[in-house]
This record gives C-alpha cells, structure tokens and sequence, in this order.
C-alpha cells in the first residue's frame, strides 16, 4: 500500500538584511494565502514575492521577499 505524507513546509521572509521564518499555520492553503495573512503583521508583504526555493532537510522552502526600497 503506497502512503501520501505531506511534507512539512518553512516560510521565510527576507526583508532588508534580516530574516524571520514565519509558521505554516494552515498546510491546506497555498503560500499566497499564507503570506497575505502574515501582510497584517509585516505590511511589507503586501508588495511582496514568493520563490520555492527547494527541500531541506526533509523541509520545502518558500522565500518572500520585499521590493520596497529597490530600484529598477
């Protein structure tokens, strides 16, 4: 019998020099969601953007990063 497992995910959210993971609090919703809930507590997510950027340690990675203060 073949089993599914989800695999757990991290969220980290770059802005400036800093980083801040932020908690998979629902894993049934898609990242989107999980960043325009975490926009009431960080506004720069607003105008943020989202990369998979693959798995760790048995972790799928999301990286949202800010464009406020870059030019071009």
């Amino acid at each position: 019998m073949i089993q599914v497992k989800q695999i757990p995910r991290k969220f980290i959210f770059k802005n400036g020099g800093e980083d801040t993971i932020l908690r998979d609090f629902d894993p049934t919703v898609s990242p989107d969601e999980i960043m325009s809930f975490y926009a009431n507590i960080h506004p720069e997510l607003v105008n943020a953007t989202y990369n998979e950027k693959g798995i760790e340690n048995d972790i799928l990675v999301y990286e949202f990063t800010t464009t406020v203060g870059t030019k071009g």
